[in-house]
């Protein structure tokens, strides 16, 4: 956790989307004084990163800041492509035909209910940091991995599910 919150803000800006998330259900690993601690200690490396970048590239500070609002610049960018047919495969192909069995799950009620033990309101949150990364980044299949561990406990349990219902012949889902 505190590795997290440590290195997070160097690794992307839009990490800022992730740190609710993280604080909020990181607490049982570190407690809020940690989370603060470790919180600043990043903030301070990424300051230092940026002020070093800026010196060395002979950059004005403003030039960081005007780079990281460019970002908002996506939104059109990545809804124009995900209303397309390369934004649709390009969604589609995080995962690629693993999508099948959740997609399967999830259309009938016997299905969604083998999701339920997971997929609550933490994993919403999550996917709706992601849909925001996605959107910004402009790179939707990149950013779409963030959800990966959610997705990837949804198809174990939507495979689980299948395996029962095609394991007894005659038994309705």
């Amino acid at each position: 956790m505190a590795l997290a919150l440590l290195v997070g803000p160097l690794a992307k800006e839009s990490f800022v989307f992730l740190l609710p998330w993280l604080l909020w259900f990181g607490r049982r690993a570190l407690g809020w004084q940690g989370q603060a601690a470790a919180l600043a200690l990043g903030l301070l490396a990424l300051a230092a990163v940026h002020w070093w970048v800026d010196k060395a590239a002979a950059a004005p500070a403003a030039a960081s800041v005007s780079n990281a609002f460019s970002h908002v610049e996506n939104l059109w960018y990545s809804l124009r492509k995900v209303a397309s047919l390369k934004g649709i495969a390009e969604v589609f192909s995080i995962w690629g035909l693993f999508w099948l069995p959740v997609a399967a799950a999830l259309l009938r009620p016997n299905g969604r209910r083998a999701l339920a033990p997971l997929l609550g309101w933490p994993e919403a949150g999550l996917a709706l940091i992601v849909l925001l990364h996605m959107a910004l980044s402009g790179d939707l299949g990149r950013m779409g991995y963030l959800f990966s561990p959610v997705f990837t406990a949804a198809l174990a349990l939507a495979v689980s599910w299948l395996g029962r219902i095609w394991g007894r012949p005659g038994r309705a889902a």
